[in-house]
């Protein structure tokens, strides 16, 4: 597969984080990312004016962390390391505005905390999925030339594509968190065995319902793929060939990932039925 550095093959990632001082500057520590985190949600709460913040709002955010940091671990902030988080946080977090002596969050701060709170507000909701890729579908069914599924690529397939992978990354964190609750369930000693089978059916029947608009989905993305190959036919622009190669390759990929958690959690739950049958 193409890297997605091509475009720009001086780039070397590993080199530039590398670089003394920068990966604590994109991902800062514990007490100061918690901060970052606790004036993010209060500039969406509207609890600052026009979303600018005083240097008090950012110490009070940093001391107010400490209820989620273990005590060892916890940090009481003298004048001279505070200034030095506030000036590692003004690299990519924080802007600061000399005239009116205010801050206010960088777009990469914005983006920082935006991820986290998708990733753990959002539950995986594989119905989602199944829409997206019939109107992913439908919509490449309506290209009638190699502009149109160029068009298709660069406006639909690049939106979906971060969705799915973001769905997939949560399917395998809720097929993790089920199996831990059937293992749970089955070491109870103060229910009966038919109420923990009980407990277990419905939570594989809750994954099996899950599976089955999954394999909907699926059958979709082969129907894009087979016409995909189909509009491969008449393409002459090589750059789009290219394109098409790439979002083809992209729908196995996906499959190949999702079956082996749902395998495991099948392995799973047959030997624990055996284990009380």
């Amino acid at each position: 597969m193409r890297s997605d550095y091509s475009e720009h093959p001086t780039f070397d990632l590993m080199h530039e984080v590398g670089k003394e001082g920068t990966y604590n500057l994109l991902f800062p520590p514990l007490q100061a990312g918690l901060a970052i985190l606790n004036l993010y949600q209060k500039v969406r709460s509207g609890l600052f004016l026009n979303n600018r913040f005083r240097e008090s709002d950012i110490y009070n955010a940093l001391e107010g962390s400490s209820f989620l940091i273990k005590s060892d671990e916890y940090e009481r902030l003298p004048q001279l390391k505070f200034n030095t988080i506030i000036s590692n946080l003004q690299v990519y977090f924080l802007r600061y505005d000399t005239d009116e002596q205010l801050y206010t969050l960088k777009d990469y701060a914005e983006s920082f905390c935006r991820h986290a709170e998708e990733t753990l507000m959002a539950n995986f909701n594989p119905t989602q999925i199944e829409t997206i890729c019939n109107e992913l579908r439908i919509k490449l069914e309506a290209c009638r030339n190699q502009a149109q599924v160029k068009d298709w690529i660069e406006t639909y397939f690049h939106a979906f594509r971060p969705a799915m992978k973001s769905q997939v990354d949560r399917l395998e964190r809720q097929v993790d968190k089920t199996v831990q609750e059937i293992r749970e369930t089955t070491q109870l000693s103060d229910i009966s065995i038919l109420e923990v089978l009980k407990t277990i059916d419905e939570k594989l029947d809750r994954l099996r319902r899950q599976n089955e608009e999954l394999r909907s989905a699926f059958r979709e993305m082969k129907t894009i793929n087979s016409e995909l190959e189909v509009q491969l036919q008449t393409v002459t622009d090589q750059l789009i060939a290219d394109s098409i190669a790439q979002v083809r390759q992209f729908f196995p990929e996906v499959k190949y990932t999702l079956n082996p958690g749902f395998a495991s959690f099948s392995v799973c739950s047959i030997n624990l039925r055996l284990t009380y049958v």
